[in-house]
């Protein structure tokens, strides 16, 4: 509906979310608009409008945890907070339980391939250096 009907050149969906990118604040009301009017008359579907935030890209797109500007992206500061948190936990449960250290490479990996899409060097650099420490 967004490319066909709408002919909208710069949106992104996955899943149930997607972002709409245009040069026209007033385009954009439209287009929400009109995509809740699609949404709800043709598929029979809800699409809240406290969900929906109509922001310049240049403050950056709240959008699948991570904060995306126009140049580049960063993880929100909440799912970092829950990255590190996890980490810890489970360096903790390696270091005092004995939690297999494959299960703790296994939690670095899968941060660091979250990490690997955003602006987060020095942070996957922490996590080389923890993989480092338990092999």
């Amino acid at each position: 509906f967004v490319a066909h009907e709408l002919h909208v050149r710069r949106y992104a969906r996955y899943m149930d979310d997607w972002i709409v990118v245009v040069r026209v604040l007033g385009e954009l009301e439209e287009i929400a608009i009109r995509c809740r009017a699609f949404l709800r008359d043709v598929l029979q579907l809800d699409a809240p409008e406290r969900k929906t935030s109509i922001v310049s890209v240049t403050r950056g797109v709240d959008w699948l945890g991570f904060h995306v500007f126009p140049n580049h992206r960063v993880l929100r500061p909440v799912t970092l907070r829950r990255m590190r948190a996890r980490v810890r936990s489970r360096t903790f449960e390696h270091l005092d339980h004995g939690l297999p250290k494959e299960q703790l490479r296994a939690t670095l990996a899968s941060c660091d391939g979250l990490l690997r899409h955003a602006h987060h060097q020095r942070e996957r650099e922490r996590l080389v250096l923890l993989d480092r420490c338990v092999r």
